[in-house]
């Protein structure tokens, strides 16, 4: 993030901290443009999907579907994790890193 907010690391170890030990579960749900499977992943049936997007750890994507758009207005709302900072959204950093 431009403010030095490192959101991958947090992003990271608070996935880790959702996931623990457990096993986690994960099902194809749809493949992308680029033929990457999108799948909904779980733990002791708990969406980490919804669970990071509701953090503030992640964004959700329009591109495949309205999946976590709830979670991410509120998120926004109470300004977690990447709606606390100056942070822009993963695939427009990608696009940044891949210019570079």
């Amino acid at each position: 993030c431009l403010d030095g907010w490192a959101a991958g690391r947090a992003a990271t170890g608070y996935l880790r901290d959702l996931v623990q030990d457990r096993e986690v579960a994960c099902e194809a749900v749809a493949k992308r443009h680029d033929g990457a499977t999108l799948a909904l992943c779980t733990v002791d049936g708990d969406d980490l999907g919804a669970a990071m997007v509701a953090a503030g750890m992640a964004w959700t994507s329009t591109r495949y579907g309205n999946t976590y758009i709830a979670e991410e207005a509120q998120a926004n709302f109470d300004r977690l994790g990447v709606h606390g900072h100056d942070c822009a959204p993963a695939w427009n950093w990608r696009i940044q890193q891949r210019r570079r």
